[in-house]
């Protein structure tokens, strides 16, 4: 329903403006164009108001000013009021929340050279009339557990969402958080993810007109790390990385993975568990995907519709002779529809809640460590045995598609991985 209100407004405030003149009616086209049920309408008709007070400020001498200009001007003017939210709509949830962090530690290297001192009492005053105020509390309590002042929190929020945030940022404050970033210890990986996401903002704040162009092509130009680069640049500082995470995917032995797909005990939670291995190790599903299985897509015989979140397709995979038994044992447990996966309690029995993303790493962790001994083991690693052993006998191309993939590149690298570079090499000594 509330769509509906938003759409019969923007509708209403497009037919007010088609009785003026061009540049009214360009302008509602926009804002139509642009509408999101997130929008503030009073906010849509006030820009509205201003791009045309301000395309037509000089438009009385006709004899000096095209008014095609105004009408381009007015237009450009309410595009970049729009440019940030219209990005955010195109991406993916976790895309957005992988921005945010990389824009709080953004915020935080401003803070830390000085080079906040006007964004950050901007950002407050914006996420004062931006949010309500259990919204702000939301905001607070992250920064608890981020154990950052809620000045950085609204900072990075504010600029992910508005141009004018942009504003002053030159391409050496842009190298400077590369190296910061190098010296607070992160992992190269995660160095190249964060200078990409301020990338992407300060592309859209140039297009909005906030960042000069000669600025941006510096700032385009500002570069992440190679595989060889990282590497040697690891070896010259102290600390090479932050936080728990590993810095290389663990590949599992056969061996090992037979043994964590059959050493489950015969109770409902280790039913499942038995299923969810199988799923990782023999379909080599990503966790998001294995945690959105529904019963209806083990409706044909033998196979499986999967639906890959990260890329938005579907696909069929034919299921393992091992991933048979496991669902003819997971029977009992199985509700008429909906989801696959049960999460469990501590005494091995099942609930009727959806088995999350994350309790599915949380299981692999544990699972890891009582059967094979290996500690932070995570659904990524069976994937990365999957595709491992499965590049042994696959052409890039097959291994894309099973693996669910877009592009050539990865696959490409299991596959390389897998050669024996001098085979059929024969020597006469």
């Amino acid at each position: 329903m509330g769509d509906v209100r938003a759409a019969t407004l923007h509708f209403a405030c497009f037919c007010r403006f088609i009785a003026t003149d061009k540049l009214d009616l360009l302008v509602a086209i926009l804002i139509l164009c642009y509408n999101t049920s997130t929008f503030d309408h009073r906010s849509d008709l006030m820009a509205i108001n201003i791009s045309k007070q301000n395309a037509l400020t000089h438009q009385s001498d006709r004899a000096l000013t095209n008014p095609s200009d105004n009408v381009g001007q007015a237009a450009n003017r309410i595009a970049a009021a729009y440019l940030f939210t219209d990005y955010r709509q195109r991406r993916a949830e976790r895309t957005i929340r992988t921005q945010t962090a990389a824009l709080l530690l953004w915020v935080e290297y401003l803070a830390q050279v000085g080079a906040a001192d006007q964004l950050l009492p901007d950002a407050q005053d914006w996420a004062s009339s931006r949010y309500s105020t259990a919204e702000l509390v939301v905001l607070d309590e992250r920064a608890v557990t981020q154990a950052v002042p809620p000045a950085l929190v609204y900072g990075a929020h504010y600029c992910q969402q508005e141009p004018s945030a942009w504003n002053g940022i030159t391409w050496g404050l842009v190298e400077g958080f590369v190296k910061w970033l190098l010296t607070q210890g992160y992992s190269i990986a995660s160095v190249n993810n964060r200078l990409s996401a301020i990338k992407v903002y300060a592309r859209l704040a140039s297009k909005a007109g906030v960042i000069p162009p000669a600025e941006q092509a510096l700032i385009r130009e500002v570069r992440g790390y190679g595989g060889t680069e990282g590497k040697r640049v690891d070896e010259k500082r102290p600390s090479s990385r932050i936080g728990h995470k590993k810095e290389e995917a663990i590949v599992l032995t056969a061996q090992q993975a037979r043994l964590l797909k059959n050493e489950h005990p015969p109770t409902p939670q280790g039913i499942r568990d038995h299923l969810l291995i199988c799923l990782l190790l023999d379909l080599g599903l990503r966790a998001s995907e294995a945690a959105g299985l529904k019963v209806e897509d083990f409706a044909e015989p033998g196979r499986v519709v999967v639906y890959r979140q990260k890329t938005d397709t579907v696909d069929r995979m034919e299921l393992s002779a091992d991933l048979i038994k496991a669902l003819a044992a997971y029977q009992p447990y199985l509700r008429p529809k909906g989801i696959l996966l049960r999460g469990s309690r501590k005494n091995g029995q099942l609930t009727d809640q959806k088995m999350s993303v994350r309790a599915i790493g949380g299981r692999i962790k544990l699972l890891g460590r009582d059967i094979l001994g290996i500690w932070e083991l995570s659904p990524h690693d069976l994937r990365h045995t999957w595709a491992t052993q499965a590049a042994q006998n696959s052409n890039p191309f097959v291994l894309r598609d099973a693996g669910g993939w877009t592009n050539m590149q990865t696959p490409s690298r299991y596959v390389e991985r897998a050669k024996v570079v001098n085979k059929g090499i024969e020597l006469d000594y």
